[in-house]
């Protein structure tokens, strides 16, 4: 007797394992958690996405100011630094776009 019917003799109206359901439930539940994964998976790139738009420009903003304020030389450095800063986050976001749009290709 193995630990599966063990466990059955005790709890008969729980089914603990899935090796005892049915094949038709268990690829269905399989394929809800890899659907449930691929959409993590997605937000999650979303989100990095997201990120990468408002810390290019912040960071350069920020590098700006500490230029500015040690050579006073106001606003260049803020405006030069911003600049670098927005096409810094828009490269990030073509790159990972770019990234996103291979794995989505790969799994069609």
């Amino acid at each position: 007797m193995n630990a599966a019917s063990q466990i059955q003799k005790f709890f008969p109206h729980k089914r603990f394992f899935m090796e005892e359901q049915k094949p038709h439930i268990r690829k269905g539940l399989s394929d809800f958690f890899y659907q449930q994964r691929d959409g993590i998976n997605a937000l999650s790139s979303v989100g990095v996405i997201g990120l990468h738009m408002v810390t290019g420009p912040l960071l350069g903003f920020a590098i700006g100011y500490g230029i500015d304020t040690y050579f006073e030389v106001h606003p260049w450095g803020k405006i030069l630094f911003l600049l670098i800063g927005i096409a810094a986050g828009f490269l990030n976001v073509y790159r990972d776009t770019q990234i996103l749009l291979k794995k989505l290709s790969k799994k069609d």
